[in-house]
């Protein structure tokens, strides 16, 4: 066989050898990186447990730093639960504060005699350079947490039952006060970017009537209740203010998001969706807001020059499966979502075109909540399965694998196998 048939079949063979890989590595999933401009690496793994002892114990100190009034606040420094908590444990809702720290709200226990249903918040420090410290657990008592979200100073708020909202200090972690007012279950709460107000809320199905309701505070000396919104056709399982806390968006349970004026409480605008709303954030210039839920598209939608203020429909990316949750980073160059499909996937706003990155997830497990960090370096991720993943996030061209990855083959793996067809091929 001469010398140029002989590159000529192994000309054939290598591409054939690195396209069957690639075609077996996209067969599991549809990784694309070539438009990445995040780096997003995973980092740590923190399996739930609500009965795990703090590593380090914090004095509660003599003064706390906490914008409510002091009365008697209770300390919680990491004491052992009266009763264990039972499986499954879950992460049902998580958040950063300034400081790297990250709080779990968690739900544990069947509901059922032998093992109610109970909760947690559990409070880590993280960092790079050493794995995530569990530095206090804040016992619930037989109330799982559904949400939980750090204000601007620190100060963290959870809703705890049905119809508590319990706020804690900002250094402390001590119980301060316990919002209860509220006439319909809470689902969820959120503090506004600059800390000033609280909005919590939910709402019940009763027939084919939908009766939802949120409530707004000032987050001040004392802290007051400023109004409620009685939104008797869409129920709040998912709020978020934008970021001049001018804003308040409403959603879930139906397929209406409604929007309100956070200083006169007045209805801007209501922005529809085909099936129910899981998840919506504002950009942090405004200028896009993203609603997520049980469709297989995003929608993008973009306040325009000369649209009055109001929202339209810019984009559908589709993602192929229902979303969970979708947050902005911090500058709002990219937005991550949850899928049902067990993917995390990050789109760069500067080109909505391009494929989002795609961080696949060994166990495939249905993403509950995720949240960038306020520096934009720290992305957690809460899973169904039990698991919190910590991924680091920054600024560079490519992507770095992992072994929890599911990615492409490489390409010194192909060179490597060029190099053998040749030495085969080759005459000697």
């Amino acid at each position: 066989m001469s010398i140029e048939k002989c590159w000529a079949i192994a000309g054939l063979l290598v591409p054939l050898t690195a396209g069957c890989l690639q075609v077996q590595a996209h067969t599991t999933y549809d990784v694309k990186q070539s438009t990445a401009k995040v780096n997003v690496r995973l980092e740590h793994v923190i399996t739930v447990d609500p009965n795990r002892m703090p590593e380090i114990i914090t004095p509660v100190p003599t003064s706390v730093s906490s914008v409510l009034p002091q009365s008697t606040p209770i300390p919680t420094n990491g004491s052992a639960p009266a009763v264990s908590y039972c499986k499954p444990y879950i992460a049902g809702s998580v958040s950063w504060n300034r400081n790297g720290i990250l709080a779990l709200g968690i739900t544990a226990g069947q509901g059922k005699s032998g093992c109610p249903t109970s909760g947690a918040i559990q409070i880590f420090s993280v960092s790079f350079v050493t794995e995530p410290r569990l530095r206090r657990t804040l016992h619930t008592a037989n109330n799982p947490v559904k949400s939980i979200d750090f204000s601007h100073s620190g100060q963290l708020a959870a809703v705890e039952g049905d119809q508590e909202v319990r706020i804690y200090d900002d250094q402390s972690f001590a119980h301060l006060e316990t919002l209860s007012n509220s006439t319909k279950p809470i689902q969820t709460l959120v503090y506004s970017h600059d800390g000033t107000l609280l909005a919590f809320g939910g709402g019940v199905i009763q027939g084919s009537t939908v009766k939802g309701e949120v409530m707004v505070y000032r987050v001040k000396d004392p802290i007051t209740h400023l109004y409620t919104l009685d939104d008797k056709s869409n129920g709040a399982s998912v709020l978020a203010f934008n970021k001049d806390s001018t804003q308040l968006a409403i959603a879930g349970i139906t397929t209406r998001a409604s929007v309100y004026n956070t200083t006169s409480s007045d209805l801007l605008q209501s922005v529809f969706f085909p099936a129910e709303i899981r998840g919506i954030d504002y950009s942090d210039d405004d200028d896009q807001l993203v609603i997520v839920g049980a469709n297989e598209f995003v929608r993008v939608f973009s306040m325009k020059a000369g649209s009055g203020s109001r929202y339209t429909l810019d984009y559908l990316l589709p993602v192929g499966d229902g979303v969970t949750r979708v947050a902005y980073n911090r500058g709002g160059t990219e937005f991550a979502v949850g899928v049902f499909d067990g993917t995390v996937r990050i789109f760069d706003t500067n080109d909505l075109s391009a494929s989002p990155q795609i961080l696949p997830y060994v166990s495939r497990a249905k993403v509950l909540d995720l949240a960038f960090s306020p520096d934009g370096t720290k992305l957690a991720v809460s899973w169904n399965d039990g698991k919190v993943s910590i991924y680091r996030v920054s600024k560079k061209a490519t992507v770095e694998n992992d072994a929890n990855y599911l990615t492409p083959a490489s390409l010194p793996l192909a060179m490597l196998f060029a190099a053998f067809l040749g030495g085969v091929l080759l005459p000697r």
